[in-house]
């Protein structure tokens, strides 16, 4: 995805796209009363990240209680998941401080150069700026560059770092770049025309009830009629200002010399409005469609909503899972990193990470209904069974019951 794309992306997400610098990015000749009614792009952004990873833990004890407490990754793990949707891809750095404590970077895409082989990072530059302080407690900035070379034949890295007017280059501890890339391939981009259309003739409606409130009124051959800067022609603008006709709706047509100015009302019809607020229904329900992690945040909160899982939706649900399955595979691999940096031995897999899962909980409580529902008929059925003839089938439900309950705690 270009440059271009990506800003446009991030300028929906954070709701600038009709700001002035922004609105020649967005749908060709795009209306210019365009303003921003609908706009879900940050909602399906939220919906999906958060109920992806969603109380996120690690089964490792040195992962969840060192790296993970000083890279705060409650909140760090959402802001990658985020750039990998808004961006598609995510890029971290696990470094080892001088103080022994491992710290993921979040790159910004603009900075970095990355170069791959068969799939494997073999070359990784960062550069930019750095603020130091100097001697006289002055802060400053400087040049900075970090470069990793991996030699594939050998598994050995070169690391390269330049600050300032130093440079220090050493082999690397480990035999990979600890840089990882976290990527969704997603179809967000197609939306924004959609959303453009949708608040552009949301604008269209509201100009045609300005019209309906303060009719156009269209004039032919009146440039002489209304041409201020005669004496006639104030006294004769005056008199369209006194009719309330705004000036700045006359349209001026030229006509044929000798021809009467000539006024008329331009009447619009009433299915006009209700045609065009269908088209925007339609086009609400397609991106719905093509986005149903958008009605997981509730807009109040912006939270996502429990009460949504009610109605299962197998794609949403197989789409949660792909953007989770994709972000857990890549952390695994960073926080691999990270431990082997912290001269560790222990290793993680995907099974060691644990997040709530909204679509199990949700087919537990069902099940939970289920099971109260049959305690109840059981119940019933006890208190009915004076005589003991249901006993064997009362016993068989019971057994049922209890293997079921046992079942959703499994």
């Amino acid at each position: 995805m270009t440059k271009e794309k990506k800003k446009r992306i991030r300028n929906y997400y954070e709701g600038t796209q009709y700001e002035i610098s922004n609105f020649s990015s967005n749908l060709k000749n795009l209306f210019n009363e365009t303003v921003e009614i609908f706009n879900p792009v940050k909602n399906i952004v939220q919906g999906l990240v958060n109920s992806s990873i969603n109380d996120l833990k690690v089964d490792n004890k040195k992962l969840q209680d060192e790296i993970w407490v000083n890279n705060n990754m409650e909140l760090f793990s959402k802001k990658i998941c985020k750039e990998m949707y808004l961006a598609q891809e995510a890029v971290i750095e696990s470094i080892l401080r001088p103080d022994h404590t491992i710290y993921y970077i979040l790159h910004d895409l603009e900075d970095i150069e990355i170069k791959e082989s068969n799939g494997e990072i073999i070359y990784f530059k960062v550069e930019g700026k750095i603020e130091v302080i100097n001697e006289k407690g002055e802060v400053k900035q400087e040049d900075y560059k970090r470069e990793y070379i991996l030699n594939i034949e050998t598994r050995k890295v070169k690391k390269i770092e330049v600050k300032g007017d130093k440079t220090v280059t050493k082999p690397f501890a480990l035999d990979r770049i600890p840089v990882v890339e976290f990527v969704y391939k997603n179809n967000l981009y197609q939306s924004l025309n959609t959303i453009d259309r949708i608040n552009e003739t949301d604008a269209f409606v509201r100009s045609i009830f300005g019209i309906h409130g303060d009719p156009m009124l269209h004039a032919m051959n009146i440039a002489p009629f209304a041409d201020e800067k005669t004496e006639q022609g104030k006294k004769a603008a005056s008199k369209l200002n006194d009719g309330n006709y705004k000036k700045k709706r006359i349209i001026h047509t030229n006509a044929n010399q000798g021809v009467d100015q000539m006024f008329k009302y331009i009447e619009l019809s009433n299915p006009l409005i209700p045609e065009m607020q269908n088209d925007i229904d339609k086009k609400k329900k397609n991106i719905m469609d093509l986005f149903p992690e958008y009605v997981l945040v509730d807009a109040q909160t912006q939270n996502v909503s429990s009460e949504t899982f009610s109605m299962k939706n197998e794609g949403l649900k197989n789409k949660i899972s792909e953007f989770r399955s994709s972000f857990l595979k890549s952390l695994c691999e960073l926080d691999n990193i990270g431990l082997m940096l912290s001269s560790s031995s222990e290793r993680v897999t995907i099974e060691s990470y644990s997040y709530f899962d909204l679509f199990f909980e949700q087919e537990k409580l069902k099940k939970l209904e289920s099971i109260d529902l049959s305690l109840d008929i059981l119940g019933k059925a006890k208190n009915l069974d004076l005589e003991n003839k249901l006993e064997k089938n009362i016993k068989t439900l019971e057994e049922s019951i209890i293997k079921d309950f046992g079942a959703v705690y499994d």
